[in-house]
C-alpha cells in the first residue's frame, strides 16, 4: 500500500515506525517515528523512554503518540461543533417573538474561547483545515509491525476479556501502551464523526510513508541518551 492507493481515498494516513539497537540484547536503545507528511510539523523522531529498550515497545509508542493526536483532532472538533451549536441556539432566541425577551447567550470564558489555541495544542490545524465538520474525518494508522496493526484490530478484545492476559495466560507484553490505546480506541470507537483503522504495510517495499516513518525511527533511536552510556 502507497499514499496513492484507491482503498485509502478521502483518508487521512499517519504512518508510524519503531527502530531498536541491539534488540534482544544488553544495552539496547531505540527510538520511534510518526510521518504525517514531507517538512510537516507534526512529524516526530524522539527516543524511548523508560527501562524497557525494544523495537516493539518502540513501534507501539509510536502507535500511541498517533491515537493521542488523533484523539486531540476529536476533542478539537467536538468544542467547534459545541460551539456553533450555542451560537446558532443563541441566535434563534433572539429571533423568538414570545412575550418574555430570551436572555443573552454568553459563552463561559475559557469554554469556547480560543478554539484554534487548543487545536495548535493538540498540533491539530492542519488535519482541521482539511477535515468536513460537518462529516467528520476518516484518519488509517499506518504500520508495518504486525504487532502493533493485529493487537489493535484483533487481539486487544481477547486481553481485555481475558483481563489483559494472553492465550497463554501471561500478562500482555507493554501492558501500559495498552491499556492506554485501549482507553483511547474506546473513546473514538464511540464519537460518530471519527472513523479510525489500522492498516499493515510490508516494511520496506517502496511504500514512501513507511520509509519516512523508518527514517525518523532511526533519527529518535540515535538520539537516545542511552546510546552513550
Amino acid at each position: 500500500m502507497n499514499e496513492g492507493d484507491d482503498s485509502e481515498a478521502g483518508r487521512h494516513l499517519i504512518f508510524t515506525d519503531g527502530s531498536c539497537s541491539k534488540n534482544g540484547r544488553p544495552g539496547a536503545f531505540a527510538g520511534y517515528g510518526v510521518f504525517f507528511g514531507l517538512d510537516d510539523p507534526r512529524n516526530v523522531a524522539h527516543y524511548l523512554e523508560g527501562e524497557q529498550q525494544t523495537n516493539q515497545r518502540a513501534e507501539l509508542q509510536a502507535f500511541v503518540v498517533a491515537l493521542r493526536f488523533i484523539h486531540g483532532c476529536m476533542h478539537a472538533i467536538a468544542e467547534k461543533r459545541k460551539q456553533d451549536f450555542f451560537k446558532t441556539t443563541a441566535v434563534q432566541k433572539t429571533r423568538e417573538k414570545d412575550a418574555v425577551r430570551a436572555p443573552e447567550f454568553v459563552i463561559a470564558a475559557g469554554n469556547f474561547d480560543d478554539l484554534e489555541k487548543k487545536v495548535e495544542e493538540h498540533a491539530a490545524a492542519k488535519t482541521l483545515r482539511n477535515v468536513n465538520l460537518a462529516g467528520g474525518f476518516a484518519v488509517t494508522i499506518v504500520s508495518d509491525s504486525v504487532y502493533c496493526v493485529k493487537g489493535f484490530n484483533e487481539w486487544m478484545k481477547g486481553w481485555v476479556r481475558r483481563g489483559w492476559k494472553t492465550s497463554s495466560n501471561t500478562t500482555v507484553v507493554n501492558l501500559d501502551l495498552w491499556q492506554e490505546v485501549c482507553e483511547i480506541k474506546t473513546v473514538l470507537d464511540q464519537c460518530s464523526f471519527v472513523d479510525i483503522k489500522a492498516r499493515w504495510v510490508k516494511g520496506h517495499a517502496t511504500c514512501p510513508g513507511n520509509e519516512e516513518a523508518d527514517r525518523l525511527a532511526v533519527v529518535g533511536r540515535n538520539s537516545n541518551p542511552l546510546r552513550y552510556e
